[in-house]
Order: C-alpha cells, then structure tokens, then sequence
C-alpha cells in the first residue's frame, strides 16, 4: 500500500475521526468514581453498526459487571492476529470546572487544537483505533488487527488485562502492539513502573494552646516531605533507558480543627521507578528514609505499576520509527516516564510499545487539549506502519 494512497485514505477519513473524538469527550468516562459505561456503549455500537459483517465485536462485562469494555477482531480468526492496538476509556476528573476556559466536555476547536476532559489521555486516540481499519480496508493488514478498548487504566485496575485473558482463551497468538498514549510522537520502547505508598504519621493531640504537651503529627510530616524531596534530588543518577527515576509527594491531609494539635497526618508518595529498579527494593529504602527520623508511622502500598523495556530492534519499533521519517515527522527514541497498560501485554509475550499524538504535561491538566495536525501525523503513520508491518512478516 503506496504512501500517496496511505495520506489520501487517512484525509478521505479523518474528518469522521475528529467528529468520533469529540463525540468521546462529549461522554464523561471519569475515573474515579468509574464511569466508563456510556462511553464504552457508544464505541461499541459504532463498531458494531459499520463492522459486524467482518469482525467480532464484543462487550466484555470483565472484569466489572457494570463498567463494560470493548473488545474488536476479525471473524476470519482471532488466531490471524498479529498486532493488536490498546487504549483506554476512563479518563481523570476534570478537577475545578470554573478554572476552565472551555467546558471540559463540550469537544471544542480552536486554533488549530481539540479541547476538553480526554482529548489527550486518550480519546483522539481512540478515535483514530475506530477509523484505522476504514482506512486499511484495501490491504490485508486491516484482518490482522485487533482492538482493545480498556477501562480502569487511571487507577490501575486490569482491564486490559481481563481482556488479553478473555483474548487467550479464544486462541490470540499476536505479535506486536501498541499503546496509544500521548508521547508527543515519540516511540517509547520502554516505560517508567510506579509505586504507590500512603503513610500515616502518627503524632498525640491536645490543645492548641498548649502545643508543648502534644505531637503535631503534621510538622512531623513535613520533615518527612522535606527528606523525600532530598531523596528524589538523589535518584537522577539511576537514569537508565532514557527512563529517570523519580518521587513526589502528592497528597497531604491533616488536622480535624484549628485549635487542636493535629495526631495524625497522611501523605501519598508518587514513586516512579526505573528499568532496574524493583517495587520490594523501593519500598524498603523509603522506609529506612522514614524510619531514620524516627517517626511514629505506618506505610501501606495503595497501588503499583511495572517497568517495560523492549529490544530498539524489534520490528514494530524500526517500522514505526521508519514511517515517521518517511513522513517527515519529528521522532526519537524515548521512555515513557508515566505507567499504561503495556506492562499486561509486554507480560504476555508480546513485543509492544507506548506511541501517539499529545503532550503528556496536557494529559491531567485544565484545558487539556491536543494538536489536530499532530493527530493526523498520528493517523499517517499508524497506517503506513500497520501496512509495512504485514507486509514484511509475510515475507519472513
């Protein structure tokens, strides 16, 4: 499939793709509290209604009766799949709706940019996984795909993992895949893992008036946030891959009323790990941190995410990374410093990697809004990639 053609069927469709990504943003999906539903049922049916007649398309109640994910592969066999394509429905809260300078679901252009709740992280992106076997259809690539449309990637909750479970048991033997979170264009081959922890400092509460005869737990927290700050200054030298380990404090709650000294105070850290990095490992070393300022306290782990590498060489890199330079786009190898749901396919065998259009600093942010030209590169070279990926393993 000829370039020229590739960019005439990606333009052909791409109004369709934008009028899909706002129709995504138009639904809520946040995630907490985990709306995912009506976002899910929308893909679903469009699906549905233009494909059925070539491939399966199902609602997956998995692993969340009331929170259904989608699920696309072709009716010839799932066993024909090669590369399947992964993103996800929920998106994070919009946070304070009056600090927006758009409504956060009303999928606004302008200037060149689509706004709203999703538009990076990562709707436009699933837009362009609804349209890519329209614009495939002429070549035989368009049967060895496969879609996965999770929800609970916010908050880590194996959805794409139930669906490469329910994959499985029908016999899915693919190859290659992609995750098509925002990374500004860059091919990440490798992913950054995460860990989680909240801790509980404990102190002793009496009257404000009287501090003397209590412990503030929350200036005991401070001292804790002031070492870890210390300690994330320290883990730059651990870059390894591109990929740079790091840690934040990133909540912080205390105190029941202005007159009491507080007794408890509860912060979260947001450690990112690198490629050789272990959560075991990290987990302890902020202990000993902890445990060094002698703080009554107790550490629970609320969540972790895995680190990912795959071989620079695997063909899904070199094709991808070839069809941007043949479209002139501006590409490099990279890291992805955030946790996707990668960390389940790499598991599985399959050599993927984390690749799309937008900014990660946009991704959670007010006014979140990503490039439309950018979305387009996006959907050029996904094609040309999917097309030249097919046809050089069929002559392997």
């Amino acid at each position: 499939m000829a370039l020229a053609n590739i960019k005439d069927r990606v333009d052909d469709a791409f109004g369709k793709i934008i009028d899909t990504a706002r129709d995504l943003i138009s639904i809520p999906s946040r995630n907490p509290p985990g709306e995912e539903r009506r976002c899910a049922e929308y893909i679903y049916s469009n699906l549905k209604e233009r494909y059925e007649h070539l491939y399966n398309v199902v609602l997956l109640h998995k692993p969340f009766e009331h929170r259904p994910q989608v699920v696309m592969y072709p009716k010839d066999g799932i066993d024909r799949v090669r590369v399947v394509l992964n993103g996800h429905i929920d998106t994070v809260p919009e946070g304070d709706y009056n600090a927006w300078h758009t409504d956060p679901f009303s999928a606004t252009i302008k200037d060149g940019y689509l706004y709203g709740r999703g538009s990076v992280d990562m709707k436009s992106s699933l837009a362009v996984m609804m349209h890519i076997v329209d614009i495939l259809q002429e070549h035989e690539a368009s049967k060895s795909i496969a879609l996965m449309f999770a929800v609970g990637e916010e908050r880590a909750e194996g959805g794409t993992y139930a669906i490469l479970e329910y994959m499985k048991g029908l016999g899915l033997k693919a190859k290659y895949g992609l995750v098509l979170e925002p990374t500004a264009l860059k091919i990440c081959y490798a992913q950054q893992g995460a860990l989680w922890l909240r801790v509980k400092v404990k102190g002793k509460a009496t009257h404000a008036s009287l501090p003397e005869h209590g412990i503030n737990a929350i200036e005991h927290a401070a001292r804790a946030v002031d070492a870890l700050s210390k300690y994330a200054d320290s883990l730059r030298v651990r870059a390894y891959e591109e990929c740079i380990p790091r840690c934040s404090v990133t909540m912080l709650r205390g105190g029941i009323k202005e007159n009491v000294i507080p007794d408890e105070c509860e912060l979260v850290i947001d450690r990112r790990l690198g490629i050789k990095e272990n959560h075991e490992h990290v987990r302890k070393e902020v202990e000993e941190l902890l445990n060094s300022l002698r703080l009554d306290y107790k550490l629970d782990i609320m969540a972790r995410r895995d680190s990912v590498l795959i071989d620079k060489n695997s063909h899904i890199v070199e094709q991808l990374y070839d069809a941007c330079k043949e479209l002139g786009i501006d590409t490099c190898y990279s890291c992805f410093p955030a946790s996707t749901d990668n960390e389940y396919l790499v598991k599985e065998g399959i050599e993927s990697i984390v690749w799309g259009a937008g900014s990660l600093e946009n991704a959670h942010a007010i006014d979140e809004h990503i490039s439309i030209k950018e979305l387009k590169y996006e959907t050029y070279a996904l094609a040309l990639m999917l097309a030249r990926l097919y046809s050089m393993n069929l002559s392997l």
